[in-house]
């Protein structure tokens, strides 16, 4: 029991962070200030793309 209270309340705390980063995120879109969202800015996967390009050329 104690479990599922603990993982119903890490969920919602995690739609609310979700909802409040799409209310950013809109936003941000009004002012014509958006970035491609499909691209996650996740660190070193710039650096990962770089790498797969040499090794496919």
């Amino acid at each position: 029991m104690f479990l599922l209270k603990a993982y119903t309340k890490l969920m919602r705390e995690n739609i609310l962070i979700i909802l409040l980063l799409q209310v950013r995120n809109n936003r941000q879109a009004k002012k014509g200030a958006v970035k491609d969202v499909t691209k996650a800015s996740v660190p070193g996967s710039r650096i990962q793309s770089e790498i797969n390009d040499k090794l496919n050329k």
